[in-house]
């Protein structure tokens, strides 16, 4: 397995348009939606190949703290990574890709933060893999439910 960032040619846009397909497909996040080129281009992009296939990604930003809602935690003038998307196909699943390829974003990037927002429809193991796994702090939580 191949960790590295890309600047995607059209056929790796192809690609990662497809594999957003398949998690829009796999219902298990709310509200995904399919990327368009435009959603990967005006990105940094992190990729994770097995025999050139991409099998995972992480479509990133950098930013200032400008983010609402996180001043008591960032400071204004210190630089962020927000991570936009993070996948991995389901066959490559549990097998320390998605950790793979967050500790290369991390161990690759200077910068002062990195931040996400997950809307995973299974939160106790997107929380155990984020703030268990990979060291991440917990800052705050929308929560719902639909009234009978």
């Amino acid at each position: 397995m191949d960790i590295k960032e890309i600047k995607p040619n059209e056929e790796e846009v192809n690609e990662l348009i497809g594999l957003s397909r398949l998690w829009v497909e796999e219902g298990i996040s709310y509200g995904i939606i399919e990327d368009n080129p435009e959603d990967i281009l005006d990105k940094r992009v992190f990729v994770v190949k097995d025999d050139n296939r991409i099998v995972a990604y992480a479509l990133v930003h950098e930013t200032k703290a400008e983010i609402k809602n996180i001043s008591s935690i960032i400071k204004d003038d210190e630089d962020i990574i927000e991570i936009d998307s993070i996948y991995v196909l389901k066959e490559y699943r549990n097998k320390g890709i998605g950790k793979a390829l967050f500790k290369y974003i991390e161990d690759t990037t200077d910068i002062d933060n990195i931040v996400l927002a997950t809307s995973t429809k299974d939160y106790k193991r997107i929380f155990h893999f984020y703030i268990d796994e990979l060291g991440m702090d917990f800052h705050s939580a929308l929560l719902f439910k639909k009234p009978k």
